[in-house]
């Protein structure tokens, strides 16, 4: 019996604790995001100059070259098919570091690998902007190894389902440093659908024009997605879209028993999003984190949590389940119409809403506890209300704490590394999406190198695990049977 007892503590302390559901923080602090172009060497220079070369010299690029493309201005449709570099030799499209290299249209690659993209404006394209796609092979890893990095990206499509950047099928990329704006009202500033292990970093969305409905969608079957250190302005539906609904014949890998969700493991943290309709939504999407982000003046509902497929072609769909909003600092005003949009055949009872502070502005005996608008559809844990964040320089969008901010270290840890400026998190960390307040001395940097992300589809790599608490756990399982 004694024996039964101790098995039964034993699967308690050390199995199930292997099981989470919030995916290990990618990011370390104190550097800067490390992808593939580091280990990569230049062999040949190119320079392109008119419309034509565009086309030949980058559909003839080998492994190592990399591009010039001068202060011009490149007119057309421009597509381009197998772009491979290589691991150790990268292909680099380049334009000037001002921004004047044009590409007035569109640019299409397909099963493109090892490719960087950097350094030009693209615009006036009536289709998709930037269009990175698999050639229609769902069950292949064909399109990986990408970074689109300092683009300037606007006055795309229309009013039709187009996007600025449209992202197929692709493994193991950096969305990093563009500024994307005017994009089409029907489509997404970047779309994923079916993508896998890649970052969405340090970008500026949207401005005070013309919006598309949503600023970033991962969708079709997208896994391991970290949304870091962005800005989102005025998004007219939803800022980050976790999920979506996506056509039965477009999910990488395609749809069976084991892949029966739009998204899982996405990781929204230390962003700003500045008056969006609906910041985040979390949409037929699993396992899910939003944390550590600003959500300043939500113009309908800080987050909503629905269900958008049940069933597609045979398979029935996991519920959106298992999400956590976490150490978020809301502003708002009561005019709003609910905290938390919830939809119907959704899980939201397993949500965690834990260590938020909730602000409204212009109403300062809010009832939170009768207020229909503050639904939120578990009990939150450790929550902050009513009390002023202290923001340094809010209209501005600047987000750091006054030192005498209640938000300081009030948050939980686990979820975050490193905040917007990619400094370290004091433990337990700030709310919000800035590490320190203003005048504070810088944290001591951390020395752990920031990785890549994996190659491994369900990021469940060795990597990926911690081996002390483990390694604690065992040895207070072992002295549990030698009592």
């Amino acid at each position: 019996m004694r024996l039964g007892i101790k098995i039964a503590v034993l699967l308690l302390v050390f199995v199930i604790p292997i099981f989470t559901e919030i995916q290990p923080d990618p990011i370390q602090c104190w550097t800067t995001l490390k992808t593939f172009e580091a280990d990569g060497t230049v062999k040949n220079v190119v320079v392109v100059t008119t419309d034509d070369d565009l086309s030949e010299l980058i559909n003839g690029a080998e492994p190592g070259d990399q591009l010039i493309l001068p202060k011009k201005t490149y007119t057309g449709t421009f597509s381009f098919s197998g772009i491979q570099g290589t691991a150790e030799n990268p292909i680099w499209i380049i334009g000037s570091g001002s921004h004047e290299t044009v590409i007035s249209g569109r640019m299409q690659f397909s099963e493109s690998q090892y490719l960087i993209l950097r350094n030009f404006e693209l615009k006036d394209s009536t289709s998709n902007g930037i269009n990175m796609d698999d050639s229609g092979k769902y069950d292949e890893v064909v399109n990986h190894h990408v970074i689109i990095d300092n683009l300037h990206v606007h006055n795309i499509g229309g009013t039709d389902n187009l996007d600025c950047i449209k992202l197929s099928g692709l493994y193991d990329f950096f969305i990093t440093n563009n500024k994307i704006w005017d994009g089409s009202s029907g489509g997404s500033y970047v779309d994923m659908v079916g993508c896998h292990d890649g970052f969405i970093s340090n970008n500026e969305f949207g401005d005070e024009t013309e919006n598309s409905q949503t600023h970033v969608q991962m969708k079709g079957g997208t896994i391991n997605i970290t949304v870091n250190s962005n800005v989102f302005k005025n998004a007219p539906q939803r800022g980050v879209n976790m999920g979506g609904s996506t056509g039965a014949d477009f999910f990488r890998p395609p749809i069976s028993q084991e892949y029966n969700y739009e998204a899982k493991w996405l990781r929204v943290v230390n962003n700003v999003f500045d008056h969006c309709y609906a910041p985040v939504a979390f949409v037929g999407c699993v396992e899910c984190l939003v944390s550590n982000n600003v959500l300043y003046y939500p113009e309908n509902w800080a987050l909503r949590i629905l269900q958008e497929t049940t069933e597609l072609s045979g398979v029935t769909f996991e519920s959106c389940r298992d999400g956590v909003f976490a150490n978020n600092i809301i502003l708002f005003e009561d005019s709003m119409s609910r905290f938390c949009n919830v939809g119907s055949n959704t899980e939201s009872t397993t949500f965690k809403f834990e260590n938020n502070l909730w602000y409204c502005t212009n109403n300062a005996n809010f009832d939170y506890e009768n207020s229909a608008i503050s639904n939120i559809p578990v009990d939150e844990i450790n929550v902050i209300q009513q009390e002023n964040p202290l923001f340094e320089d809010q209209s501005n969008l600047d987000f750091r704490l006054k030192e005498e901010s209640s938000a300081l270290q009030k948050g939980i840890g686990g979820y975050v590394n490193s905040d917007f400026d990619y400094q370290c998190y004091r433990d337990p960390p700030n709310m919000g999406a800035y590490s320190y307040y203003v005048g504070a001395p810088s944290p001591i940097p951390s020395i752990t190198p920031t990785p890549t992300p994996s190659s491994d589809p369900d990021n469940v790599s060795s990597s990926n695990i911690s081996l002390f608490p483990f390694t604690l756990l065992l040895l207070i399982c072992l002295s549990f049977f030698a009592l």
